[in-house]
């Protein structure tokens, strides 16, 4: 879908090896440069130059690990929420 029609994007899962197939990359950067909130993953190896530094400016980091991910979904909830609300409120809906 385009971005303009959305509210909030989801990027899962954001690595080397996504970014290596034909068209993914020019997608992840038209959706970080949207303006729209937005949650991504991103692979533990992920290094890209361009992308790193412009999901680092997003927002809230979480660390899934396999001690932590079955607790995590309602912390991940929660921020999801706060940023749809946050979304809704800057647009008057």
């Amino acid at each position: 879908r385009r971005s303009s029609d959305l509210d909030m994007i989801g990027i899962d899962e954001i690595g080397p090896m996504e970014l290596k197939a034909r068209g993914i990359r020019a997608a992840i950067l038209r959706a970080l440069a949207s303006g729209k909130p937005g949650m991504f993953v991103a692979h533990q190896r992920l290094s890209d130059p361009e992308i790193l530094p412009m999901l680092r400016s997003k927002g809230v980091w979480f660390t899934v690990t396999e001690f932590n991910r079955d607790t995590l979904v309602d912390e991940v909830y929660a921020a999801a929420l706060e940023t749809l609300q946050a979304a809704a409120g800057t647009r008057g809906g």
